[in-house]
């Protein structure tokens, strides 16, 4: 019986451990004080054409949007648009951890001149959290 607890308990924490391990694709550490990370990272934002929604610097929360036109010619589709909340935090004078959330709504043709949205809420893809957090971290690590 007692054996049954102790390999329980090992399975929980490893799981666990596997599980935290899984979530880690939408953030990176940045070697670099909150600061100089968060003018930095608006900076990115503005070249990449995102709109800056809201941001306070003092609690380290970024709200941005973009929008990105469908190019398929033949498609009812006009574009996506992203909106990405970002959080940063001191994690140790020199380091600076980064948290990124990207919600995605798709724009479709409607009848005459309007649009229908489709909200996909948050995005489940690995690929698009690695992508910007890699644009990111080589944007914040080349001398300005």
């Amino acid at each position: 019986m007692r054996f049954l607890c102790i390999f329980i308990s090992i399975l929980f924490y490893c799981n666990s451990v596997l599980y935290a391990q899984e979530a880690k694709w939408n953030e990176i550490i940045i070697e670099d004080n909150a600061q100089s990370v968060f003018e930095k990272t608006i900076n990115f934002l503005m070249d990449r054409d995102f709109f800056i929604e809201g941001m306070d610097k003092e609690s380290g929360f970024i709200k941005a949007k973009r929008y990105i036109k469908d190019k398929k010619v033949i498609s009812s589709k006009y574009g996506e648009i992203l909106s990405i909340s970002l959080l940063l935090q001191a994690i140790e004078p020199e380091n600076t951890k980064i948290r990124l959330q990207i919600y995605v709504k798709e724009q479709y043709k409607s009848e005459g001149f309007g649009a229908n949205y489709k909200d996909l809420g948050l995005s489940k893809k690995e690929t698009d959290y690695t992508a910007l957090l890699k644009q990111l971290l080589e944007y914040t690590q080349k001398k300005l």
